[in-house]
């Protein structure tokens, strides 16, 4: 059976596919993952729910819910649909990037081998990928707006190495879309490359359209994308948006708090839609994986 690695985000991992199913709401429009909120009594109670979950205790419930969640969005997304004819390796993640997809793909190789396939989604402009040293130690990171939330103990990594990930954030933030474009085609260049070097076929999966350069072989997913995605009357012009990250620049070297919400466009995507489409997806991916793995063009 042949291999096919997916670097992806939101697009491939299920994000929001049943999230109608868990607030019960046929018309809910998540402009976030549940897990961006962290408001999760309608999460737990239909954890709760399941006939095949797992008995934890009190204090370990909303962590479990939440591996749950994870488990049942990725069983719901579209990259599932081929499993019966490939040995499919999602490594889709919220936020993804192609800074990430480089050591996704590292990763994969050391412990699986050479794909025979790799996938690669776009996503959004405004993903943002860091990596820095401190003190001789390496770290990268995918960032969105809650890492401008309050170090806690819960965080894996010291204090400090939280105030550089945000100050790289809202620097990366403040420079602007077009700025995050070259940033993203830099690390997509390089990711290319490796790909090629490794002698790997390779196509896109294309959600959003117009953020990369240089593809080759790829599938338009953009019409299905706008079917399921839902603007909002509530949302904030690039100007506003660039206005807020100004202020929550200023506001973060002055040590004040500031609601994260502030700097953020609304567009969401409707839950019961997306689930919908999900399987049309795969069946227009389909071909293209069948034309790549046929051998070149």
């Amino acid at each position: 059976m042949k291999s096919i690695l997916i670097l992806g985000d939101c697009h491939s991992n299920g994000n929001a596919c049943i999230n109608h199913i868990i607030n019960n709401d046929p018309n809910d429009v998540s402009e976030w993952s549940i897990r961006f909120n962290k408001e999760y009594t309608n999460l737990v109670k239909w954890y709760m729910a399941q006939p095949n979950r797992e008995p934890v205790p009190e204090d370990q419930l909303v962590e479990q819910a939440l591996t749950y969640l994870t488990q049942q969005e990725r069983m719901s997304a579209w990259p599932t649909y081929l499993e019966d004819e490939y040995k499919v390796f999602n490594r889709s993640l919220l936020g993804n990037h192609c800074g990430r997809y480089r050591i996704q793909l590292k990763d994969h190789i050391n412990k699986n081998g050479k794909p025979d396939l790799v996938l690669i989604t776009d996503y959004h402009s405004q993903h943002v990928f860091s990596e820095f040293t401190v003190n001789g130690h390496e770290y990268n990171f995918l960032s969105s707006p809650s890492v401008l939330d309050e170090w806690t103990d819960a965080k894996n990594y010291p204090k400090e190495i939280h105030s550089v990930r945000r100050e790289e954030f809202i620097n990366d933030q403040n420079r602007g879309e077009e700025f995050l474009r070259e940033k993203t085609n830099k690390y997509h260049k390089e990711l290319i490359k490796e790909i090629k070097n490794n002698d790997t076929p390779f196509a896109h999966c294309i959600f959003e359209g117009g953020e990369l350069d240089n593809i080759e072989r790829q599938v338009d997913l953009t019409d299905i994308t706008s079917r399921y995605r839902i603007k909002s009357g509530e949302v904030i012009s690039r100007n506003r948006h660039k206005k807020n990250i100004k202020k929550i620049q200023a506001e973060y070297h002055q040590e004040k708090i500031f609601n994260i919400r502030d700097m953020v466009a609304v567009e969401g995507a409707h839950s019961k839609i997306k689930f919908k489409y999900q399987k049309e997806i795969a069946d227009r991916v389909r071909p293209l994986i069948e034309d790549c793995l046929a051998g070149p063009s």
